[in-house]
């Protein structure tokens, strides 16, 4: 074995390591707000790879999050998590009747996330992801964002309309214009999220879209498009920072779990960097002994200075002359 298969080896098992660590943590976790239930089974999750073609069913615990769930399924697929800041490994929860698709903050309940959806409307989806910062806990803002700007809007009525969108105390505005009054607000971030939208399913006249959808209640989805990217980008990030400093205010029990898997990770990280040290130490000492022996081809090649060298003419009779000599 070389030791690049022993590298990766090495680097699979610490990764198993680290996603045992984090189902030990959650499995002895309290059960917040939820009556006990630890002798009742809890069926694995089937997280689909790229597309519908692969899948691997991901061990559940009861109270699951999606950071365990993206991580056991990482460990399942051979994959390492990128480190990466502008491409991440995500959890997708997928909407195919739809075209929606929503990427899955790392503390979200796997359960939540089902229920708003229906178990049989949907399946998750592992894919890379460009934002992964919007997903991670710290990076939740200490207030909740205010945006302006124009775009396409659908509602119920099946109609595209442009109007005037507007983010603020938590919700979303709609108006004529920029200059005109608020004509209603339709929908706010306590009970509503963002879902991305699959350009091929979902009909709309311009090139950027998302769409908000209510997590308890079978009310219509609303559809806003726009033809700018950076203008897209903006709207996707400020609504999904929207609804996680919401979140953070609303549900803190998510958080309490996102801590103890954080701390389940700083231990294992901890081992995994113990382990490569040692292995990187013991790599370099194999190397050093290697060399030595390439640099002494023979067993003569041990004497660094021959003995022949060291007998100086001394005059006899003299002190020196005498040292070292047997008596006769």
């Amino acid at each position: 074995m070389n030791q690049r298969d022993a590298r990766a080896l090495s680097d699979k098992a610490a990764l198993e390591a680290q996603m045992s660590d984090m189902t030990l943590a959650m499995a002895h976790m309290p059960s917040l707000g939820a009556p006990s239930s630890s002798h009742s089974a809890v069926l694995p999750l089937r997280v689909f790879l790229h597309n519908v073609q692969k899948y691997v069913m991901v061990p559940m615990v009861e109270h699951a999050v999606v950071v365990t769930v993206l991580h056991q399924a990482l460990a399942l697929n051979g994959l390492a998590p990128r480190t990466n800041p502008f491409e991440g490994w995500a959890l997708f929860d997928v909407i195919p009747e739809c075209g929606l698709e929503r990427p899955l903050r790392e503390y979200e309940r796997i359960d939540d996330i089902v229920h708003a959806r229906g178990r049989s409307s949907g399946y998750f989806l592992l894919k890379l992801y460009d934002r992964p910062d919007l997903l991670r806990a710290d990076s939740i803002p200490p207030f909740s964002g205010v945006l302006g700007g124009s775009i396409l809007l659908r509602l119920d009525s099946g109609k595209w309309c442009k109007k005037w969108l507007e983010l603020r105390e938590h919700s979303l505005f709609i108006a004529k214009d920029e200059k005109s009054k608020p004509e209603s607000r339709i929908c706010t971030m306590m009970e509503w999220d963002l879902y991305l939208v699959d350009a091929q399913k979902v009909s709309q006249p311009k090139a950027f879209g998302f769409a908000l959808r209510h997590q308890s209640s079978q009310v219509p989805t609303i559809y806003i498009c726009q033809s700018d990217p950076a203008a897209h980008s903006d709207w996707v990030s400020a609504i999904l920072r929207a609804r996680s400093y919401v979140l953070k205010q609303e549900r803190p029990e998510l958080f309490m779990v996102a801590r103890n898997i954080e701390r389940a990770e700083h231990h294992a990280a901890h081992v995994r960097r113990a382990q490569s040290v040692r292995r990187n130490a013991e790599l370099q000492r194999s190397k050093m002994a290697k060399a030595a022996r390439g640099a002494m081809p023979s067993s003569q090649a041990t004497t660094l200075i021959p003995s022949a060298s060291l007998e100086a003419p001394f005059e006899k009779g003299s002190l020196l002359y005498s040292i070292g000599r047997p008596k006769s």
